[in-house]
């Protein structure tokens, strides 16, 4: 019975010395898994901020480009706009211009038959004097 009993010491201490080893291995694990988790924390907490780095970058980038696409838009509706009012325009334009040239056409003729007017009076008078200084002599 001594010799079962000391088996059976001998026996529960090589559990609790299993134990032990196991229970190191577990904490071992357990640091491990630990480090890893705050490594992933780290890792994922860096991936984050690259990503909305590159989000910020990405939204810059679109702003600009929608910019630059809104005052193209702008400019070529700009464009357009003038193009179609001045085609608009162009026979109003057409219509003062043959006017004007009717104005003037008929004002120029209305001065020369002034200008010949007046020419003809000078003369008339011009040889009413001239006859009135030859009848004195």
């Amino acid at each position: 019975m001594q010799a079962k009993s000391s088996q059976q010491i001998g026996l529960i201490e090589k559990l609790v010395k299993e134990k032990k080893v196991l229970l190191n291995k577990c904490e071992e694990f357990t640091k491990q898994l630990r480090m890893s988790d705050a490594k992933n924390n780290q890792n994922m907490q860096e991936a984050e901020m690259r990503f909305a780095s590159e989000v910020k970058k990405l939204r810059e980038q679109w702003a600009e480009s929608e910019k630059q696409r809104r005052e193209q838009f702008v400019e070529s509706k700009t464009r357009e706009i003038k193009e179609t009012t001045i085609k608009g325009l162009e026979p109003e334009l057409q219509r003062i211009m043959r006017k004007s040239k009717e104005d003037l056409a008929a004002k120029e003729r209305e001065f020369n038959v002034i200008l010949a007017t007046e020419k003809e009076n000078m003369m008339k008078n011009f040889e009413h004097k001239l006859q009135e200084q030859r009848s004195s002599l």
